[in-house]
């Protein structure tokens, strides 16, 4: 039997390793440059993953103006926005599951709060305290996580006292974030916390609550509004092609998106644009409050509301939409859902004679009750002229989907 020299044996050894240590430098090579390589764009394609979407259901105000539809165009260029988004993301809401936990979350919610009393259950899922002098009532949803505080706007002595507020609303903002970050039994999503945000100030009089702009020397409360943000569409996506079949894929505008979308990605927040949700109320986000003072703590709450609706960022689809001059066009044949006019109470008698439009612009529709996906908006807002030629602020909302 012959035997190789230990000199052959060496150098096949070595060949063998230098063949391995090739292989391992180009498959290095490969994932680097994968990894260092630009995220290519793809056709951002029709995908209709949710098959043909239920109508969304927008609350409208109660007022008759389809009678006398006199709209005027009045942005700062005279013309509607350049449609950016021929295609958009489209989300699915989670459903909500009733936890095992449930009663436990909702008393350890209500102490967080300060509702030490025994909660009135009305059923298996709702719940409701009284503050110690009755005053305020809290209610919580342990199956939607709702959770609402309310006050007796002729009873509760609180409302009477001097309150030093804060001129720099930056510091309540975040006040705000970190007390919900922290609240048991409650859903505070990262949507909500990077989203925008707004505080107005207040003073109580004649038994409602009224926006003051001196802060500094007439405010004693201030309302906090999240607001959540969602992203639209990539900004690198190709959006020219569609494809006449439905297809379902994991990677729109070339971002992977097999495992969901991921906010928190640098990759993701780089390439995505952000587009705001709107409820049925422009100025009023499903997370607001009304505080006293110049510290959110919960003896100050006078007011609170938070009705989150889970999004499942891992159930994406892209649906076409409609550009802005079909949805002018809609607007001014009357097929707008008007949504709000300031100081309503006051105005909702009086016959609107012009809408005279001054902002246009595309967002997303999440209102107070549970929807099964979140879908695009546009909004339409400007002054509207009535009979008595007295003036109010107005809003539409216009359905995007094709």
């Amino acid at each position: 039997m012959l035997k190789l020299s230990d000199a052959t044996q060496k150098s096949r050894y070595l060949i063998i390793v230098v063949l391995f240590l090739m292989v391992m430098c180009t498959v290095t090579g490969m994932i680097n440059r994968a990894r260092k390589a630009p995220i290519t764009p793809v056709t951002l394609s029709e995908s209709r993953t949710f098959g043909d979407l239920p109508p969304i259901k927008i609350s409208e105000l109660n007022y008759v103006y389809k009678d006398n539809l006199n709209f005027e165009l009045n942005t700062i260029s005279g013309r509607l926005p350049v449609d950016e988004y021929p295609i958009t993301y489209i989300y699915k809401f989670s459903e909500p599951v009733q936890s095992l936990t449930a009663k436990e979350d909702a008393g350890k919610l209500a102490k967080e709060l300060g509702y030490f009393k025994v909660p009135q259950v009305t059923d298996a899922r709702h719940y409701k305290w009284s503050s110690l002098l009755g005053t305020r009532i809290l209610q919580y949803d342990s199956l939607s996580k709702e959770v609402s505080i309310q006050t007796d706007l002729n009873k509760d002595p609180y409302l009477k006292q001097d309150h030093e507020v804060l001129a720099n609303t930056d510091i309540y903002k975040e006040q705000f974030k970190s007390f919900l970050s922290g609240l048991p039994g409650t859903r505070f999503p990262a949507d909500y916390a990077e989203g925008n945000s707004t505080v107005e100030y207040l003073i109580f009089k004649n038994n409602k609550f009224e926006r003051t702009i001196d802060a500094s020397s007439l405010a004693d409360f201030f309302e906090i509004n999240l607001f959540r943000q969602v992203p639209i569409s990539p900004t690198v996506a190709d959006t020219t092609a569609t494809t006449a079949t439905k297809t379902t894929t994991t990677q729109i505008g070339g971002l992977d998106i097999s495992n969901g979308l991921n906010l928190n990605s640098k990759e993701v927040k780089e390439n995505l644009d952000y587009a705001p949700v709107f409820n049925d109320d422009p100025f009023k986000a499903n997370i607001r409050a009304i505080i006293a003072g110049d510290r959110i703590v919960v003896s100050n709450i006078v007011e609170f509301n938070m009705n989150v609706h889970e999004i499942n960022y891992e159930e994406v689809g892209a649906y076409k939409i409609i550009t802005y001059e079909e949805a002018y066009n809609k607007l001014i044949k009357g097929d707008g859902n008007l949504v709000y006019i300031s100081d309503f109470d006051s105005n909702k008698a009086k016959k609107a004679t012009k809408f005279s439009i001054n902002n246009a612009k595309l967002g997303y529709f999440e209102g107070a009750q549970f929807q099964q996906f979140i879908q695009p908006i546009y909004i339409f807002s400007g002054i509207m002229t009535f009979a008595d030629e007295s003036r109010a602020d107005f809003y539409f909302y216009i359905p995007a989907i094709k």
